[in-house]
């Protein structure tokens, strides 16, 4: 009597698999008809070295301190890592080539204690524009995908402000069947903006560098 019934639990068990396995593969493909437009949002994060900017905190470390020998510093006096927010339209031509319309903010920070005094130094940047993605299906679950594309940066730090439009490169892996899609990629980001004023303190303010990230497709 029990072999009877883990035989009709068996039979159950694989037809039900195979039934959610065609109902799955209809929806993606439906997907693209039904909803040509959806969202994406992302993180990313990484090492930098905007010498212009950490000169400029270095000088104006060195300024206040004015050879003092009780004067005391607390805290990072460079900026090393700078980290996005990303929410992107994104716009599936079929189902291995879509394009993605970011809109994006990022930067990096440190904060310097010097005697009493506290002081923020803030690098910042909004970017708009436009990238490809390409996804290689490799099996069942995922795709290897490369990216191409290029974003307008408005930068700021302190009074100075710059503007770039510089190139993405990106690469990743794609996992399916988490909400609609979890992306974990690399990015290559060109976006080096020189300030346009005279005798500025600091003449470029620089984004430029590789970043790692998560992005869901909703």
């Amino acid at each position: 009597m029990r072999k009877k019934y883990v035989l009709i639990f068996v039979c159950s068990l694989i037809f039900y698999c195979s039934f959610a396995q065609v109902v799955f593969e209809k929806t993606k493909e439906q997907k693209l008809r039904e909803h040509p437009l959806t969202v994406s949002f992302q993180v990313m994060a990484g090492p930098t070295a905007p010498r212009d900017v950490n000169q400029y905190i270095q000088d104006y470390i060195d300024d206040r301190m004015g050879g003092n020998p009780y004067f005391t510093i607390n805290g990072p006096s460079e900026i090393k890592w700078q980290g996005s927010l990303n929410f992107s339209l994104v716009a599936p031509v079929n189902d291995r080539f879509k394009l993605r319309f970011p809109l994006e903010y990022g930067g990096g920070t440190t904060t310097v204690t010097m005697n009493d005094n506290r002081k923020s130094f803030n690098l910042s940047r909004f970017s708009v524009g436009g990238v490809a993605n390409y996804y290689f299906p490799i099996n069942n679950a995922g795709s290897v995908f490369l990216g191409a594309g290029a974003l307008y940066h408005l930068m700021y730090f302190e009074r100075y402000k710059a503007k770039k439009f510089g190139p993405r490169l990106e690469f990743g892996y794609r996992i399916y069947d988490w909400l609609a899609g979890l992306d974990m990629f690399a990015s290559i980001d060109i976006a080096d903006g020189t300030v346009n004023e005279r005798n500025a303190e600091v003449r470029k303010l620089q984004f430029t560098g590789i970043y790692f990230g998560f992005r869901a497709e909703l």
